[in-house]
Formats: structure tokens, C-alpha cells, sequence
């Protein structure tokens, strides 16, 4: 005979701060992000679920565009570690922010460019140079940092995706495995 134990669970809310964002208040990651120049070059934010961190990662570009500045662009590579989380949310972004320019980045954008061979090195830097928001894998941006793009005669370094990219987010950390995260102490 079975036995059952019933549990009751309070609902926890996740603290807000005083400050708001295109009339909301924001959660502490989304500030920490509208803050984005005054954080440090390598900074390691975490927040539980259902805290708003997937539409706090283009608050730095929305803020820099709401600045005025014409000349600059500010552009964003999410690493997500899935092609259903890429997809999700590219389509939460397209929805969400209808402004910005947006592009997963990864082997069926890349099919689709027809870039085959050298091409898709070429494919891979125009679609960082025309988006501002790029949703990508790891394994894409490993076979571009150990050279596979850049084995053809006549590419560029890839330093080059660094010049075009002014942050890189890693987006669900907790499910990269150990090789990963030691590429990505590496970027």
C-alpha cells in the first residue's frame, strides 16, 4: 500500500528594483543590463528562472539606440546551447522587439545562405556586420575559433568576429559541459 505525503509550496516572487525600462520595472539582471556600461569587461550575471533574463540580454542595444547615437552600433552574440532554445527565442525576440535586427547564426541559417566552403566564413560575417542580436551556438563559434572557417585560401582572421560583436552572452550556463566552458573562458 501506498503512502502519500502532501506538500504545499508558497509561491516565491522575485525582488524588484526602483528601476523601470520602457515603463516596467525591472528585476536586478535587467538593470545590471541597462547598466551595461558601467559593468566590468567580463561579468558573470545569474538569476533563477522566470526572472527576465532572455529579454534582458538586448536591453544594452535598446538603451544605446535610445541614447541617439546614429554612428555606433552596438551588436550582441547569444550562445544558447540548443536549436529549439535558438529558435524559441529568435521567435520571442522578432515578436518582442519588432526594432532591432535579429539572426540565429548556426548550420541551417548558414544552408540557407547557400555558403558552402569558404562562402560561409563570408556568410558568418555578414550576418554578424547586418544584426544587431545574433543567436548562436557553441559548437559554431568552436569550429570558427579552432580555424575551420579560416582553413580556405584568402580568410580572415577570426579576430574579426571579435571587432564586430561588443558582448556575448552564454545563456543557460548550467547546461554546457566542461569542454565548453573551458572554450568559453577562452573567448
Amino acid at each position: 500500500m501506498a503512502e502519500s505525503v502532501s506538500l504545499k509550496i508558497q509561491p516565491q516572487y522575485v525582488q524588484l528594483t526602483d528601476e523601470t525600462f520602457d515603463g516596467k520595472q525591472l528585476h536586478r539582471i535587467q538593470q545590471a543590463l541597462v547598466q551595461y556600461d558601467d559593468l566590468p569587461e567580463a561579468t558573470i550575471l545569474t538569476a533563477p528562472t522566470g526572472t527576465g533574463k532572455s529579454f534582458a540580454f538586448p536591453l544594452p542595444i535598446i538603451q544605446h539606440k535610445n541614447t541617439g547615437s546614429v554612428f555606433s552600433k552596438r551588436r550582441c552574440v547569444i550562445v544558447s546551447p540548443t536549436n529549439a532554445l535558438i529558435e524559441d527565442m529568435e521567435k520571442q525576440y522578432q515578436a518582442n522587439f519588432p526594432d532591432l535586427r535579429i539572426s540565429t547564426l548556426n548550420k541551417k541559417s548558414l544552408d540557407e545562405l547557400n555558403a558552402k566552403g569558404p562562402a560561409r566564413w563570408n556568410a558568418l560575417l555578414k550576418t554578424l556586420r547586418e544584426n544587431e542580436i545574433i543567436i548562436t551556438n557553441p559548437d559554431l563559434l568552436n569550429f570558427a575559433m579552432f580555424g575551420g572557417y579560416i582553413r580556405h585560401k584568402g580568410q580572415k582572421d577570426v579576430a574579426e568576429v571579435f571587432a564586430l560583436i561588443d558582448y556575448f552572452v552564454f545563456d543557460e550556463y548550467h547546461l554546457y559541459d566542461e569542454e565548453q566552458i573551458a572554450n568559453i573562458f577562452s573567448w
